[in-house]
């Protein structure tokens, strides 16, 4: 973070329109297939438990072999 803070305001500016000028052509896919959702908080919500469960298990087992 403190980087960001050092550079130019300028600078950052000119990273952020590259940026979006790369993009272009994945950003104008949404206008051709105007169907399609914005953004995939349904699904993501739908195996948020599960991807949960599978890190606590994870964290679990790392865990229970550090104090063995």
């Amino acid at each position: 973070m403190e980087e960001t803070i050092k550079k130019s305001p300028l600078k950052l500016l000119r990273n952020v329109i590259n940026n979006a000028l790369n993009l272009k052509e994945r950003v104008y896919q949404i206008f051709e297939h105007c169907d399609l959702p914005l953004h995939n908080n349904h699904e993501e919500q739908q195996i948020h438990s599960t991807t949960l469960v599978r890190k606590n298990k994870s964290v679990h087992k790392t865990n229970s072999r550090r104090k063995g």
